[in-house]
């Protein structure tokens, strides 16, 4: 690979060239009328027995939804359009996060945050220190329209 988009830091290497860019945190998109939406932010634990609605091809965030969520209930969709449709009508909560933020304005939604550790995640772009050079516009690009700082306490 000559570039990589990682979600944990790798160890330190003169040989690569690192930089974490962006942020991603977990949410549960809530109907209002369900009980968490009461809730003003969600621990994993507050989600224990819960049916969620998730999608299958989620990557890492499915595998960790599995490790952290045994005892939820999971209903899942493999089908987008499916998954789409059943989540602005249905009743299951599902997760989200500020990546779908265009789609948080639903009046009879909620989005509430998940603030334990391991479900807020930095990305990291990684290249080879010597092709630094080659990926300084994507880079740049990068630097100016993601930031780790970015405050997104906007659920």
């Amino acid at each position: 690979y000559q570039m990589v988009v990682l979600h944990q830091e790798p160890e330190e290497d003169q040989e690569l060239f690192v930089f974490p860019y962006r942020q991603e945190h977990l949410a549960l998109l809530v109907p209002m009328q369900h009980p968490l939406a009461a809730c003003k932010e969600l621990r994993l634990r507050d989600l224990r027995n819960q049916n969620l609605l998730i999608h299958t091809q989620i990557g890492f965030w499915g595998k960790l939804s599995r490790e952290k969520l045994p005892t939820c209930h999971f209903l899942y969709m493999d089908e987008w359009d499916a998954y789409q449709q059943l989540s602005e009508a249905g009743s299951f909560p599902t997760f989200t996060t500020e990546a779908f933020a265009d789609s948080w304005s639903r009046s009879d939604k909620k989005v509430v945050s998940i603030v334990d550790d391991e479900v807020n995640v930095t990305y990291y772009f990684a290249c080879s220190a010597n092709d630094r050079h080659r990926f300084q516009p994507l880079i740049r690009q990068l630097q100016e329209k993601f930031s780790v700082t970015k405050d997104y306490d906007q659920f």
